[in-house]
């Protein structure tokens, strides 16, 4: 049976990720701000050309993105808002052969706010796609992944052992759903907060921070105004987030 395609758009920046335009983004401001210093600018003025140089490079790249899923695979569609390039538009489609495996897990941005997103790894050449949800409640997000779920080819392992392809199940004929034989072939990985990884990570976390305590309360670790901050601030929340995500269940 085909399945309907179903599309997801959200902001987002020209590349489709994020790591590249936070780097450009970041050595621009420094720079600016280098020049602040020699300049002999205030503190307060070098801070503010920092953030602004940021915040200009990631508005210049903004864009709109459009997921869409059929039963071909699925596509990327990103339209820059600021940056009027016809080669910075462009239209990607993944055929479903290519996807290794995607994980659907939520997490929390720099807001402190928790989001959900759809992670998906690739092959040939090797690639990966991070869509992500405006919040917990974005129900047309929600209603994508869905699609996307559903929207996987399955696979029948006949008595030869080689996997062949198998249809989707029709709604008139439920016994094609519950095929022992039949699987995705693409297969769900879990998020990383529930792997071994995570919980070895969190305890090293835990460990690290009691030993760092310990040592200042007993006087032979001497921290700084700055880095008691990023104590209390930075490492102490980031390992109790560690904690409650991977040891929550």
């Amino acid at each position: 049976m085909r399945q309907e395609s179903s599309a997801y758009q959200r902001m987002g920046l020209v590349s489709g990720g994020v790591l590249l335009e936070l780097f450009v983004s970041t050595q621009l401001g420094l720079w600016v701000m280098l020049v602040g210093v020699l300049l002999g600018l205030p503190v307060l003025v070098n801070v503010i050309l920092l953030v602004g140089s940021i915040a200009a490079v990631l508005y210049i790249c903004s864009a709109e993105i459009l997921y869409s899923v059929d039963d071909s695979g699925l596509t990327r569609s990103i339209r820059p808002t600021v940056l009027k390039s016809t080669r910075l538009s462009r239209r990607e489609h993944i055929k479903w052969e290519r996807i290794v495996w995607y994980t659907v897990d939520h997490d929390r941005n720099r807001s402190w706010q928790a989001y959900p997103y759809l992670l998906i790894k690739g092959k040939e050449p090797p690639f990966r796609w991070k869509i992500a949800g405006k919040n917990m409640q974005d129900a047309a997000f929600d209603q994508f992944v869905e699609s996307v779920i559903q929207c996987i080819p399955l696979t029948s392992l006949p008595r030869s052992g080689t996997p062949t392809p198998h249809p989707q199940a029709h709604p008139d004929n439920p016994s094609s759903a519950s095929s022992p034989t039949a699987m995705p072939v693409i297969q769900s990985r879990r998020g990383f907060y529930r792997t071994k990884w995570a919980k070895g990570l969190a305890v090293l976390f835990l460990t690290a921070d009691l030993l760092l305590i310990g040592g200042v309360l007993t006087g032979g670790i001497a921290l700084s105004a700055t880095s008691t901050y990023r104590l209390i601030a930075v490492l102490l929340p980031g390992t109790a987030y560690v904690l409650y995500r991977t040891f929550r269940n």
